[in-house]
C-alpha cells in the first residue's frame, strides 16, 4: 500500500448551485490535502459552472470538466477514468464531507490492506425539517456489517451512503458504474463488487453529512419508485442467480405482504423468466391474492422455496422475527432501500 497516496475525489454536478460552495469547501479544507478534485459539470443550467470555476481559479487541485448533460453514472465514470489517485473518493454537490474524512479513510485503508471499498457512517439532515424521515435514512445508512454478514445485509438493504465511499483506484477502474442504471447505480455496484470478491468495509464514524431536499437525487429516487424497485430486483436476482443457481432452474419465491407493496413486487418479478412466485405470506389475510395462495407465517417451514421478498413496511418486524427463528439467511427487503 502506498502511504500518503493521492486521493482523487470525483463529483458529478447538475444544478447544485444552492449547496455547491459548502460541498466544495468541505473537500478543499480536508486535513488530508494530497488531493485532486475532479468535478464534472454535467450540463447544469443554473449557476453551478460559475461556482465551480470560481474555486478552480483559487485552488489548482480542482480539475473541472464541463460539457453537455450525459447523466450521473456517465459523469462518474468519466471522472474515474481521468483520475490519477491511488484512492478514489466519491462526493456529491449538495453534501458535506467532515474535515477529517479522508484522513480517517486513508488511515484505515493503509492499516487494512484487504479493504477494497470503504464507506463511513453518516449524519442526515433534511431541509424540510422532516426529522423522522432523516432519522430513518440515517439508521439505514449506519446499518453495520462485517465480512461474515455483508452479503446478507446488502441483499436486505442498501446500507451504504454512496458519497461516503473511498475505493482502491484499481478496483473502481475495473468495476466502473453500470450506465444502464439511473436510480440505483450505487447499489448495483456494491452487489457486483461482492460477487467479484472485493471486500467492502465501513468505518463506524460519522464522517459525512447527507443533505436531503426536494431536488436531491435520493429524493428523486422516491418519486421514481417503480423504476428504482425494478432496478433493485434486477440487481438482487442477478447476484443470487449468478452466484448460487448455476443450473439454470427457476427461482421459487414467496412475497410477504398482500398490500400495495406485494402488488408492485409481483408485477415486476413475474416478467422475469427465471423467477416463479409460488405464493404470498400474510399474518392477517387468508385465501388467495393475485390468484396465488396466501400462507400463514407458521406454514413457512413446510414450504419449498428459495427466497422470500418482504414487501410490507407494517409486517417487516414480524417477518424478520419469524425468519430469524427459522434461520433463513437471505431476506430480500425492498422497503428498507432509501
Amino acid at each position: 500500500m502506498i502511504k500518503n497516496g493521492l486521493v482523487s475525489v470525483v463529483m458529478s454536478v447538475y444544478n447544485d448551485s444552492k449547496y455547491l460552495s459548502s460541498a466544495i469547501e468541505s473537500i478543499l479544507n480536508q486535513t488530508y490535502n494530497n488531493l485532486e478534485f475532479i468535478i464534472v459539470n454535467d450540463g447544469s443550467t443554473d449557476k453551478s459552472f460559475e461556482v465551480i470555476h470560481k474555486y478552480a481559479k483559487l485552488d489548482s487541485r480542482i480539475v473541472l470538466v464541463s460539457r453537455a448533460n450525459k447523466g450521473f453514472t456517465v459523469s462518474l465514470n468519466d471522472g474515474v477514468k481521468i483520475s490519477r489517485g491511488n484512492f478514489i473518493a466519491r462526493m456529491d454537490g449538495d453534501d458535506i464531507s467532515h474535515i477529517d474524512r479522508f484522513e480517517k479513510q486513508v488511515e484505515y485503508m493503509m492499516e487494512n490492506e484487504n479493504t477494497d471499498i470503504l464507506a463511513t457512517y453518516t449524519k442526515v439532515i433534511d431541509e424540510d425539517n422532516d426529522i423522522e424521515y432523516a432519522n430513518k435514512c440515517e439508521k439505514n445508512y449506519n446499518f453495520d456489517f462485517d465480512d461474515n454478514n455483508v452479503e446478507q445485509i446488502l441483499l436486505a438493504r442498501c446500507a451504504i451512503a454512496h458519497p461516503t465511499v473511498m475505493f482502491k483506484a484499481d478496483v473502481i477502474k475495473k468495476l466502473l458504474y453500470n450506465e444502464s442504471f439511473f436510480a440505483t447505480e450505487d447499489y448495483e455496484m456494491w452487489l457486483r463488487a461482492l460477487y467479484n470478491g472485493y471486500k467492502i468495509h465501513k468505518l463506524k464514524k460519522k464522517l459525512f453529512t447527507v443533505r436531503r431536499h426536494n431536488m436531491s437525487k435520493s429524493v428523486t429516487k422516491d418519486l421514481l419508485n417503480n423504476a428504482a424497485l425494478c432496478e433493485v430486483i434486477t440487481c438482487k436476482f442477478e447476484y443470487i442467480y449468478n452466484k448460487y443457481l448455476i443450473n439454470n432452474r427457476q427461482i421459487k419465491c414467496l412475497i410477504w405482504g398482500c398490500g400495495i407493496g406485494g402488488v408492485k413486487v409481483y408485477e415486476i418479478i413475474r416478467k422475469r423468466n427465471n423467477i416463479n412466485v409460488i405464493g404470498y405470506i400474510d399474518t392477517y389475510k387468508k385465501g388467495e391474492f393475485n390468484d396465488l395462495k396466501i400462507h400463514n407465517p407458521n406454514e413457512i417451514a413446510n414450504l419449498d422455496y428459495d427466497y422470500i421478498f418482504i414487501a410490507t413496511s407494517l409486517g417487516e418486524k414480524d417477518a424478520f422475527k419469524k425468519l430469524k427463528e427459522l434461520n433463513k439467511k437471505y431476506i430480500i427487503d425492498f422497503c428498507s432501500l432509501v
